[in-house]
């Protein structure tokens, strides 16, 4: 899914190869596709290495949370309303400009939506 390379990337999650470069001898082409999501963490595989097609970030509060925590450091502010997500912009006289409004289907699939398009389009916003 290449939403959740999108937001692995934004994130700064390191690829398993990246991380592991660090260990001599390690050949991990295999694994570009595989990032250490620092704050997740899979019981099942007791690891905290993800494809990019087993993200959650569409799925789970967990997940996306933190992606919106790193918004919020950059002067965003978002906002739910009747199952939109709603993002602002803050400027530096504290004022409020919408720049992402998304509807979906439930909260956290707007939420998604609205983190995607932020991320396509943060530099320009």
């Amino acid at each position: 899914m290449k939403d959740n390379k999108l937001i692995a990337e934004f994130m700064d999650y390191p690829t398993c190869s990246d991380y592991w470069k660090k260990d001599e001898g390690f050949q991990g082409e295999d694994y570009k596709d595989y990032y250490y999501v620092h704050d997740q963490y899979d019981q099942c595989y007791d690891s905290s290495n993800f494809h990019v097609n087993d993200m959650k970030f569409d799925l789970s509060w967990d997940w996306i949370m933190p992606v919106i925590d790193k918004m919020e450091s950059m002067g965003c502010f978002v906002k739910h309303h009747h199952g939109d997500c709603i993002v602002y912009k803050i400027d530096e006289k504290e004022n409020y400009r919408c720049i992402i409004e998304m509807m979906g289907l439930n909260k956290l699939e707007s939420t998604y939506k609205a983190v995607v398009e932020f991320i396509k389009n943060h530099e320009t916003l």
